[in-house]
């Protein structure tokens, strides 16, 4: 039988009648790491904003709207392929290559990730190591490093509302802010690039026992 490694919790709940191996990714933590202008006096929100259904491009831009309304001395900055009608108070930069995607982490505050379905969702995990509170739905990806009300917060999938009151719960409130911010620095040092690759060395070794 082929051997099958899931990245996800959700690949796992699919294959349950199967043996499958559950590995956790890394991401380059020499490259994302935290490093913020503490003299910055505007929040700046940042939503990956994608073409593809499963990553709800429309629930996170209506979100956005309440937000804008609620508090319009928030900053909101998107990035992606999104090729929708987007609202002008949103600075949509298109697709951004990797320095400048580095950098518009460093320079934002609060990281929305509002899709329907993830695999393991690096975009989130790399905000967070740059020093991001990440906001995310439950999407079966971002739940696996997110510890809800520790490093970040977690709400349920199409629901603009809890983006919002979420947002706006992390901008009146800096104390939160910066625990999320330092409590997740802590949880990505279990996810750098060499811990991934020793994780993977235990499955195979574990496939080869298995075998």
């Amino acid at each position: 039988d082929m051997i099958k490694i899931a990245i996800s919790r959700t690949q796992l709940d699919d294959f349950k009648n199967v043996k499958i191996y559950h590995w956790l990714q890394g991401i380059n933590t020499h490259k994302f790491f935290y490093k913020k202008d503490n003299n910055k006096k505007t929040l700046q929100i940042l939503i990956p904003l994608r073409n593809t259904w499963d990553k709800d491009a429309i629930y996170a831009i209506h979100a956005a709207e309440i937000i804008h309304n609620s508090n319009k001395n928030l900053r909101i900055v998107s990035y992606g392929n999104y090729s929708g009608e987007i609202p002008k108070f949103i600075q949509h930069l298109g697709i951004v290559d990797f320095l400048n995607l580095i950098k518009l982490y460093r320079e934002s505050d609060i990281f929305i990730l509002p899709s329907l379905s993830e695999g393991f969702s690096l975009p989130g995990l790399e905000a967070m190591a740059s020093g991001c509170a990440v906001i995310s739905t439950k999407n079966g990806g971002s739940d696996q490093y997110i510890i809800d009300g520790f490093n970040g917060l977690l709400v349920e999938k199409k629901n603009s509302k809890a983006l919002t009151d979420a947002v706006l719960k992390l901008a009146n409130d800096p104390l939160l802010l910066k625990t999320f911010i330092t409590n997740g620095q802590k949880i990505v040092m279990e996810y750098t690039y060499e811990k991934a690759a020793q994780r993977f060395i235990n499955i195979l070794r574990e496939i080869d026992n298995f075998k």
